[in-house]
């Protein structure tokens, strides 16, 4: 009986009164959900989205790794900003403005007639989910104009064709780089003439690797982000800081191969490490400069400092027994047998059976 009533009142509704006939009416079925969503990366801010009023700012600030789509419906969508990015919030760009969410996390419905987001509990509406994640807490840089450089603080990107001279010094070359296929990096982003972030795409099977002085630093997410407020880089892992820096000598490496193994006994192996001292008053030490043509078994060394896309004034300093030598350019020739330095040419004369050199480029400040 209960069934039947129901029945009877559905009918009732569909049916209205016109001209003293009664017309039999029908139901309109609810539009389909088409509204339109979409996960933005930087490079779709570079070049579908080049011309929206917002892409330029976000560009310093957008992380394309961070966003997640927790779950989707006809009708809804969930995104977030995943927990081990600090400091994210959503960002949505609609056609010709910027919606800020100032949420880590959002619930968004899909209006059918209207084919529009809204966004569940804050009062806001867009007329398209194109979102990515930015972290606007993250310090713009303060860059003061430099005659040297259009940074204060000093990097350079390697590339396949010379990481070997640039690397081949630090003491993690044959560990990391000597057996690896070094490739381009993804990615650089810029701000105000400063490296902001350098990428390597982790899915691809690459690494991202930062060699300073005796240190490598190796990038567990495939990106480093960075600032440079006082001719020091803060160098931040998954937007948190984790190191201070003065250079970035970055590589980025395809299908690493970690060689453990000691070098062969046909290369030559002498000792040298990095001299944090200057011999000249009011100069300093900036090591990123530091440039080698080394023998394929790495006996005959021809070491010098250069400029790089730097103007700057650097030489090469070698640092033997406590004593500093100052040169353009240092020619040494490493015993295969004893692992000495069996010659070191400098500027006055040369010494002999040397255990160890220090190396250094030092620049007028």
């Amino acid at each position: 009986m209960v069934l039947l009533s129901l029945l009877v009142f559905i009918f009732s509704i569909a049916i209205s009164f016109s001209d003293g006939c009664v017309t039999i009416g029908s139901f309109e079925p609810r539009p389909a959900c088409q509204c339109s969503s979409r996960e933005l990366s930087v490079n779709d801010l570079y070049y579908d989205l080049e011309r929206h009023p917002f892409a330029k700012t976000a560009i310093s600030f957008a992380n394309d790794r961070a966003l997640w789509a927790g779950g989707f419906g006809d009708c809804w969508q969930s995104l977030s900003c995943k927990t081990e990015y600090n400091n994210h919030t959503i960002v949505i760009f609609d056609p010709t403005t910027a919606i800020m969410t100032s949420s880590a996390s959002i619930n968004a419905t899909c209006d059918p007639y209207s084919q529009t987001w809204d966004i569940v509990g804050s009062g806001l509406r867009a007329r398209r989910l194109w979102a990515m994640c930015v972290n606007f807490d993250f310090p713009v840089f303060t860059t003061r104009a430099s005659p040297a450089a259009d940074c204060d603080c000093a990097n350079y990107l390697t590339t396949p064709s010379d990481v070997r001279e640039h690397t081949i010094h630090y003491k993690d070359y044959h560990r990391l780089i000597a057996h690896s296929n070094v490739t381009n990096i993804t990615r650089t982003q810029s701000y105000n003439g400063c490296v902001r972030r350098h990428d390597c795409n982790i899915e691809d099977g690459k690494t991202l690797l930062l060699f300073h002085n005796d240190q490598v630093y190796q990038s567990s997410s495939g990106d480093f982000q960075f600032e440079c407020p006082d001719y020091t880089w803060s160098v931040s892992e998954n937007w948190v800081p984790a190191y201070q820096l003065f250079y970035l000598m970055a590589v980025c490496v395809q299908d690493l191969k970690e060689n453990l193994e000691s070098p062969a006994p046909t290369t030559c192996q002498c000792e040298h490490f990095w001299s944090d001292t200057a011999s000249i008053e009011g100069w300093s030490v900036l090591n990123l400069y530091f440039y080698s043509e080394v023998s394929e078994n790495q006996c005959s060394w021809r070491v010098s400092c250069v400029e790089l896309k730097y103007n700057v004034n650097s030489t090469a300093q070698l640092e033997i027994d406590g004593e500093f030598y100052v040169k353009d350019e240092f020619q040494l020739e490493c015993d295969i047998g004893s692992n000495t330095w069996k010659s070191v040419t400098y500027s006055d004369g040369s010494a002999s059976n040397v255990d160890q050199v220090g190396f250094a480029c030092i620049n007028k400040k």
